[in-house]
């Protein structure tokens, strides 16, 4: 699946984000349709799902990896931004 958005292009580059996310980081479809920017700690490297399965909040990890490519994402939109 990672494959299929090879490209450059800020499309691919978010749904290669969106399926790493998922797939790494064992969230539901339900639970990444309710992050937003506030829930992701880029420096302490940390996601937030406010309500998960059962009502329950849980914090997770990213991996280096995964962390690297989310703070160049997120320095991309800020920088095309301004």
């Amino acid at each position: 699946m990672l494959d299929t958005q090879e490209g450059k292009d800020p499309v691919s580059r978010r749904n290669r984000l969106i399926i790493a996310v998922l797939w790494c980081m064992g969230l539901r479809s339900m639970e990444l349709l309710e992050l937003r920017w506030g829930d992701i700690d880029l420096e302490e490297g940390t996601l937030l799902v406010r309500v998960g399965k059962g009502n329950k909040q849980r914090q997770l990890y990213f991996n280096d990896h995964l962390l690297q490519d989310m703070r160049e994402y997120r320095a991309g939109i800020v920088t095309n931004s301004a």
